[in-house]
């Protein structure tokens, strides 16, 4: 593989690491918030 081709296949390994990440951290950030009444209330459970 010439340079110009292994520069760019890196390049695009590393925005497709980082696109992943964003999206593991939106859905994260989802399930999390849509879970977030829940453990509420179970922490309002545990305390009995």
């Amino acid at each position: 593989m010439n340079f110009a081709a292994k520069q760019f296949s890196d390049a695009l390994s590393v925005a497709h690491v980082e696109c992943i990440t964003d999206l593991a951290l939106r859905i994260e950030a989802t399930i999390v918030g849509q879970a977030e009444p829940y453990l509420k209330l179970s922490a309002l459970f545990s305390k009995v």
